[in-house]
């Protein structure tokens, strides 16, 4: 049996529990990369994956033994809850060098960083009467920041940043902003906007002024 956490650099990574009793067995295992991902060159990965499995008993639920056995006595079993449920999230990170672009190219964007996520779960129930439930989501972003206009600015051209992230099949989201010098400190505007198909658009701007001491 495996211990009930395990460790990478004394940052736990991964754990795996198990119970039975009171008429209710559970398993669950998850591992993650470090929080800090694992670097590979100008690459970054991150990820993580969850396995569970859980199963009651008619008891455990709080059906009264004599209705348990009327069930079995009419031919119509009634039968454990069993769940099993997994997902998985995967990250990519790329830090870019100058020169990805053609040099006029990067004079109106220079790219520093894209990323790209996704993910995906599955749970399964088995009903006390035999019915089968299936629910499936999934999640998926992308995104990336970097310098623009340094044919104007040089090393003080605004940094932007855009990101598209869908946490299930039902919502979108769309974030961005950008940073500038000006003066001794530093002006940035940002915004985001959700989309629901059930709900009405969410969006909301910052505009905001910093200064580092």
């Amino acid at each position: 049996m495996l211990p009930r956490g395990f460790y990478l650099m004394a940052e736990k990574i991964g754990s795996f529990s198990s119970s039975n009793q009171d008429g209710t067995k559970e398993s669950n295992f998850n591992i993650r990369t470090p929080s800090g991902g694992l670097p590979v060159g100008p690459l970054n990965f991150s990820g993580n994956y969850f396995s569970g499995s859980s199963e009651r008993t008619p008891e455990a639920l709080g059906m009264p033994s004599e209705f348990v056995r009327f069930m079995q006595e009419k031919g119509t079993p009634v039968e454990d809850l069993k769940i099993d449920e997994s997902s998985y999230n995967v990250g990519i990170a790329a830090y870019l060098p100058g020169k990805v672009l053609p040099e006029f190219m990067e004079k109106v964007l220079r790219p520093e960083k894209v990323n790209f996520s996704y993910g995906q779960s599955k749970q399964e129930v088995t009903t006390p009467f035999k019915e089968s439930i299936v629910n499936t989501n999934r999640q998926r972003g992308i995104g990336g920041q970097g310098q623009i206009l340094r044919g104007m600015f040089g090393n003080n051209a605004p940094k932007a940043s855009f990101q598209y992230f869908e946490p299930n099949t039902s919502d979108r989201m769309y974030s961005g902003s950008v940073e500038t010098p000006v003066g001794p400190g530093i002006l940035s505007l940002s915004g985001q906007k959700s989309f629901n198909e059930e709900q009405p658009d969410n969006y909301n701007a910052r505009l905001g002024y910093r200064i580092n001491f």
